[in-house]
């Protein structure tokens, strides 16, 4: 039970940080607070839950199987009121960083919306358990819900991580063809400038590189299968970081012209 949360933090944390403050980040800002905020609560409640647990393993009694229950079911609400703020969260970033509105037009959102939805009414029933039995099928079923958004969650943040891409590739592009634009404007029997027209000519061919990358990147998102969904983020981001890797070359080489032309 512990664990759950956790994972979901540690994605949040490493792919969706958000550090950026602006009218259209507002939004995005205190979604992401509030998960926060759902976060620490359930930190909070499971020292009280452990010991419960003990407790009641130790004597089994009447009364420490009641509080038993009573700290499971605080840990699970938590841990159910962590998870909808964070599909809160995750709606609203999907949503800045693919421009799309409208939740119907994205199977992510339909999906989203619809563990939103579950878990909002999975809350009534958690306030109504009242044996041990309903308490672990209950922890059963959030489980179930809970694997499907981390899945939904490691999709998202390939396909954010396209996005991103592709806008970086478009940057570049348009660097290379103000550079390509610049050096015919100069003087071509001048031996630096001849040497910069070459050494931009090798730097179109790694930009097709980078955008064979993020071809590659689309094809597999395109194949990305909700059950393997952490095998298939980690093949994308295997992809981009070697579209970074050509970025970081060709910006080198840029900036290795502008030194030899000054």
């Amino acid at each position: 039970m512990r664990k759950n949360i956790p994972i979901i933090f540690i994605i949040l944390c490493l792919f969706f940080t958000v550090n950026k403050i602006s009218a259209q980040e507002n939004s995005i800002q205190t979604s992401y607070r509030i998960f926060e905020k759902d976060y620490r609560y359930y930190q909070s409640l499971i020292e009280t839950f452990n010991t419960a647990k003990s407790k009641n393993l130790q004597y089994n009694s009447v009364t420490s199987q009641a509080e038993y229950l009573q700290a499971s079911k605080n840990l699970l609400m938590s841990e159910i009121n962590s998870l909808i703020s964070f599909t809160v969260f995750l709606k609203l970033k999907l949503s800045d960083s693919t421009k799309i509105l409208k939740y119907n037009e994205s199977t992510l959102y339909l999906k989203l919306d619809d563990e939103n939805a579950f878990l909002n009414n999975f809350k009534e029933n958690i306030i109504k358990i009242s044996t041990l039995e309903e308490n672990k099928i209950s922890w059963k079923t959030f489980k179930t819900h809970y694997l499907t958004v981390k899945n939904i969650a490691f999709r998202s943040k390939s396909l954010i991580e396209i996005i991103q891409g592709n806008k970086i590739l478009d940057d570049i592009s348009d660097i290379q063809d103000k550079m390509s634009v610049y050096l015919d404007d100069k003087k071509q029997d001048d031996l630096g400038t001849k040497a910069a027209n070459d050494k931009l000519t090798g730097l179109a061919a790694k930009l097709i590189l980078s955008a064979n990358n993020i071809k590659s990147a689309e094809n597999l998102q395109g194949g990305f299968r909700l059950e393997d969904a952490d095998k298939n983020s980690s093949a994308i981001r295997n992809v981009l970081n070697q579209f970074c890797l050509n970025n970081q070359q060709i910006i080198s080489g840029y900036e290795n012209i502008i030194n030899t032309l000054q």
